[in-house]
């Protein structure tokens, strides 16, 4: 089964692109990362389903809520996960904000090219100052194209749903709208960030609703999350 603060980080981890567009999200991606794990997202609007490649479980995001579902002898579990960051206070900025808190110093074009997904993109180098002070550099692929933009905004919807998990972090916050503002010049989404995360597979056609419905009734696991952040 999901766990909340792994899923969130991971997302937001994955979320380097630009402002959430207006237009209506349809599609799904799948995306590996280094150790070979792998996930798939799908996306319909303002709604995103996160399915894991290992097991049966799945996170949703829909109607201002972030939920995680699994399965006990075959029988769905529904928690929200959301409720139970909320209540860890302090606790959550730390485990959801990551390294997105870092200071960037520079988004450079090498000149480069890469196909990702079946998709031509450029590779870039990002350089940015860690959260132990030292300074680092990555390379990232950036696509215009529209399937590209349509996952890094789904992306973003979790980011912002993040945000709001997590009152008083300003610096971060600031230093998250730094790279958003970059790559928003370039109209670009992300398909390659370093050896982290690489989309293996991109579509733009549209998901079924069913996909992004609650199989039963969630469990608020907001006490539980209180109970934590007190101790």
């Amino acid at each position: 089964m999901f766990s909340p603060s792994n899923v969130m980080l991971s997302c937001i981890a994955m979320a380097l692109g630009v402002s959430v567009s207006s237009s209506v999200l349809a599609g799904s991606a799948s995306i590996s990362g280094i150790q070979g794990d792998a996930a798939q997202f799908e996306y319909n609007g303002a709604m995103l389903r996160i399915n894991a490649a290992q097991n049966d479980g799945y996170a949703l995001l829909r109607d201002g809520h972030f939920y995680t579902v699994g399965y006990n002898n075959g029988q769905p579990m529904v928690f929200d996960a959301g409720a139970m960051l909320k209540g860890f206070g302090d606790m959550a900025p730390q485990a959801i904000h990551g390294d997105l808190g870092a200071e960037i110093i520079s988004l450079q074009d090498t000149g480069k090219n890469e196909v990702v997904a079946g998709i031509q993109g450029d590779v870039y180098e990002i350089r940015f100052v860690d959260d132990s002070g030292e300074e680092r550099s990555e390379s990232l692929v950036l696509s215009t194209d529209k399937r590209a933009q349509e996952f890094r905004d789904a992306m973003f919807q979790m980011m912002d749903f993040a945000e709001t998990m997590t009152p008083g972090q300003a610096k971060a916050k600031a230093q998250s709208q730094d790279i958003r503002t970059r790559l928003n010049s370039l109209n670009a989404g992300i398909l390659r960030y370093g050896r982290d995360m690489t989309v293996t597979s991109i579509n733009g056609e549209a998901v079924a609703a069913e996909r992004f419905e609650l199989p039963a009734q969630p469990l608020d696991l907001q006490g539980l999350g209180k109970l934590f952040g007190g101790q």
